[in-house]
Parts: C-alpha cells; structure tokens; sequence
C-alpha cells in the first residue's frame, strides 16, 4: 500500500502523504472524509497521470483511478454531498467518478482544449468548467451522475484557469491567463447567465495571469492568487465588487488559494515551495504565518473541515497542516531509508507503519499523537525489498524483494525461503496469521502456511501467463484471488488441491489491484483504463 511515508514529518504538521509523483490537485469533500490527489508519475513525459483517493481520517489509501489516455488531471472537485468526484483533464475530458463505489461513471468532452478547472454548485446541481478554449461551460449534474450541457460562456481572451461558485448559487468568479476576474449572475432556475463584471489592473486588480479564485464559506469574500506575486481580497456587493485589501507577504507567485471552513484565513500556495496564512476576521486583513517546508513550487492548497491545511507540491509530497496550532518552525525531518521507498504498510491498529525500501531493509515507524519515530530497523534481504505486509493480528511481517524471496518476521526472529524466481509485487496474509500467498513477476501465485517459526510452501499456483500484480486472501480462508497484467483475474482455492483456478476475464488490460468483500461475496479489481469490476466469487459473474 503506497500511500503514505513519514519522511519530512514536521512540528506543527502531521506526517506528509508521499505520492512519489509530482502533485497536479488536491481537494477535500465538503464533509471531510475523503481526500483526492492527482499526481504525474510520469519519467520522460511517457504521461502516467492518476488520481488517488484517501480516507482523510487515517489517510488510508481507498481509491487508485488509472488514467489510460496520457492526460494530466489538472483539477478535482467533490460533490457537495460526497456521491461524486469531478476530475478535469489536458485531454478535454471531464470525468465522473461515484466515490462509494470508485466507479466511473462517465466521461464528457465538449470543450476544444485542456480543461484547468472544475467546481460544482452548493446544492449538487450544477458543475463548472473552465477551459484552455477560454471558454466556461455549465453542466446540470443529474441524479444519475450523467451531466448534460446547459450553458457556454464566453468572454475571456485567454484560457480560463480557475473558478468557483458562491455558497447561495447565485454569482460564479473566474481568473483567467488573459489577467482579469470575471464575475458572472446565475439565474439558472430561469435559464439566464450575463457576465456582471470585469475585474482588471485598473479596477486594482492583478497585473499578472490569475491562477487561483475562491469564495469564502459565507460568500462575503472573494481571493485571489495571481502570479504577481499577490493575493488580493475582494467584497462583492449586490451591484459590484471592489477590492478590499491586497494581501501582502507570499514573496513569489501564487498559484493556489483558498479560505478556512470558518473564513477567518486565507491560505496561498506558491511557486518557491512556501505556504503563507493570512488572518481575515478583521476589517484589515494581517499575515498570520509563513510555512516553509516543501522543497518545490505548492500546486495545490486546500483545507478540511477540521482545519487542516493540505498542500502538494511537484516534489510529490503532501503535507498536512493542522490550521489551530500550527507552529511552522522549528521543524524536524524524520530521516531513515537510503534509498527509494517501494511500499509501505499499516498495521490493523494504526500504531505501526512498516517500510520496504531498496535499501534492502524493512524499517518499523512507531506512529503517537500524529508524531512517528523510528522503531526498528530490519535487516536480511540482500537485494531491494520491493514488497511489505504486516498480518491482521499485527504480529508478524512479511517482505519480499527483488530476488523473489519471501521473509516473515515475527518478534526477534525472521523466517525466510525462496521461492519466487523473480521480483515479489504483492503479498497477502490470511486472518488467522497461518496462510500467505504471494504474486510475482515470474508468472505464479504461491501460497505458503506459517506454523509457530516454519514457513513452508504449499502449492504453486500456475495459470496467469504474465505479471502477477496483486493477491488477496478472502477472510474466511475459502479462496484466493490474484490479477495479472493480461487483464484477468484468477479465483483459487487453498485446500483444493487439484483445482486449476477460475479465470475472470473482463479487463481490456492490466490488473493492478484486487480485494475481497468482509462477507467473503465479492471481488473487486481494478486496472488500467479507469475500471473497476465487481465479480461474484460464487458465480465469477461481473
């Protein structure tokens, strides 16, 4: 599971989540509980662009959306009642993506260019989208996820890069490369949208392209982040809207902004790496705090509903930063692995994170009041540890490296045997602690029985005829499935031992990721192309 990683946890900041990609988006359900991240994974602009959603909470990694088509997601937006998730893509593309399920539902293209922008409205009825085609496009969102296109909006000279929608419904605010705001009257109950105002260098406003806008929880306040450096803050009225304040301090580009939940905050991320916090709840806005802690530009900022400040930069970290007390400096990295870390792994409890690395060691992080120190340090493996899983009763670890060699680790001593012939992807134990089986680039699934210190291979499991990426042992000990790079997914049975497998085929390509139901009912899998199947694991029916 890579999705998290301890390295530059800071006083003032809860451990960062590390992508291992450079962070495009970042954004918070309205009720926080889920949080969304794209991210460029890409070596050499091959174009390996995702989306990975968390639970905010115990930033568990929930949802890996595969992007097939080679197109950055530029923005993400949660439907205010958390059913949907709104990505917008280089490729023109606006998907739809249902959270409970991380189905996607559909994707639609109607502009001509790169979209930059979504933002959908408070009462989960209408979408926005703005474009590289400098236009802006309304959608209303139907119950069924399904968006149908209402309105085109034209009037910016260049392309639209942010949007947002006030709480009521009624004005929606652009920011455009071409250096204005656009503040738009929606009457969408009759059908009429008229642009009400132009907001340029004149008028106060930037003399740089507007990256960032963004209304305040109570629509009184509107900022805005432009690469002059500045962030201006904005009061609508019901005739117009006049500049308040300019908000001095940031030092470099702005390239995010956004506001508290309660309004009494204004949050700029910027292009040096640093996140600087104004306090609004005055009538004269002042600089609250500047945090210094990624290593490049911020390209995203926004906050939960609990105040915590989220900010993902190019250097494929996230940090996390608790708003109410945050302190900034002095701050502390927590150094350990010498080499790039391939995965990582909670125990059932949250206490423990394990760590494999190609350093060749597994290291045991010691997670209390949202601070981590370093536990142990194990060592053994004499190539890269590419794979690491801490059992369900948290008492034993397994590790697989690149050698295709299996360890279990278990109090003092660790147990180790091979089998593999090649590098390990994925391991999975069962819950009783007695079972593991463990999927590799040499093609099989073996399954291996732990009996008090003796790890013993049971059974070889042949019948995928490519890369096996991922493995799972049903709760009830009954089955095993395992997906592979030809796109199919295989059922098996631990004390059958004549049985072949079932091969699920349903995949255009490859699996990459598969999971069983509590009630043992179901298998989920998920792969390349955006999908993610539910088959039966009596039937084998998708």
């Amino acid at each position: 599971m890579r999705n998290a990683t301890l390295s530059g946890a800071e006083f003032g900041e809860t451990p960062a989540l590390d992508i291992g990609a450079a962070v495009l988006a970042c954004s918070y359900s309205l009720d926080g509980q889920w949080l969304a991240v794209s991210f460029d994974e890409s070596e050499e602009s091959k174009g390996n662009y995702h989306i990975k959603v968390y639970e905010a909470k115990t930033r568990r990694l929930k949802w890996l959306f595969k992007n097939s088509k080679a197109h950055k997601y530029k923005s993400l937006a949660f439907s205010p009642n958390g059913r949907w998730l709104a990505s917008a893509d280089y490729g023109k593309r606006i998907s739809l993506w249902e959270v409970k399920s991380g189905k996607l539902l559909k994707e639609f293209i109607e502009h001509n260019k790169a979209v930059y922008s979504i933002v959908f409205s408070s009462d989960n009825q209408w979408l926005a989208s703005g474009s590289h085609d400098k236009t802006i496009k309304l959608w209303a969102v139907q119950k069924n996820g399904t968006l149908t296109l209402r309105h085109t909006l034209e009037g910016h000279s260049d392309a639209v890069l942010s949007l947002s929608i006030s709480p009521n419904g009624r004005w929606l605010v652009s920011g455009s490369l071409d250096q204005t705001i656009k503040l738009w009257n929606l009457k969408l109950e009759s059908g009429q949208v008229s642009l009400s105002q132009t907001l340029k260098e004149a008028d106060g406003g930037h003399n740089h392209s507007v990256y960032s806008v963004c209304f305040s929880p109570d629509g009184a306040n509107i900022a805005s982040g432009s690469f002059d450096n500045t962030v201006k803050l904005w009061r609508p009225t019901k005739s117009k809207v006049s500049l308040a304040q300019t908000l001095e301090g940031h030092g470099d580009m702005v390239s995010s902004v956004a506001f508290s939940s309660d309004g009494k905050r204004v949050i700029a991320g910027g292009v040096s790496g640093g996140v600087t916090i104004w306090n609004v709840e005055n009538s004269k806005a002042s600089l609250h705090q500047r945090l210094d802690g990624h290593s490049h530009a911020v390209s995203s900022v926004c906050v939960s509903p609990d105040g915590t400040i989220v900010s993902g930069a190019l250097d494929g970290v996230i940090k996390l930063w608790p708003l109410k007390n945050i302190r900034g400096f002095p701050y502390q990295t927590l150094k350990g692995h010498s080499a790039k870390v391939s995965q990582l792994s909670f125990s059932p409890q949250g206490g423990w994170l394990a760590s494999a690395s190609d350093d060749k060691t597994v290291k045991l992080w010691k997670l209390k009041d949202k601070k981590a120190t370093l536990g142990q340090t194990l060592e053994g493996h004499e190539q890269c540890v590419s794979s690491v899983s801490i059992s369900s009763d948290g008492q034993s670890l397994v590790s697989g490296d690149s050698t295709g060699t299996v360890k279990v680790w278990k109090r003092e001593r660790n147990l180790g045997m091979v089998g593999h012939s090649d590098v390990i992807l994925s391991l999975s134990s069962s819950q009783d602690g007695e079972l593991l089986a463990s999927g590799s680039f040499d093609q099989t699934v073996k399954l291996w029985r732990l009996e008090g210190r003796e790890l013993s291979e049971l059974r070889t499991l042949e019948g995928h005829n490519t890369i096996v990426h991922s493995v799972s042992i049903a709760p009830n000990c009954d089955f095993l499935a395992s997906g592979a790079d030809d796109g199919t997914v295989m059922l098996w049975k631990p004390k059958d031992t004549e049985m072949e497998g079932c091969k699920l085929k349903g995949h255009k390509s490859a699996v990459y990721s598969v999971s069983i139901s509590p009630n043992n009912e179901w298998v989920a899998s998920g792969g390349v192309g955006n999908t993610v199947k539910l088959w039966s694991s009596k039937t084998g029916a998708c």
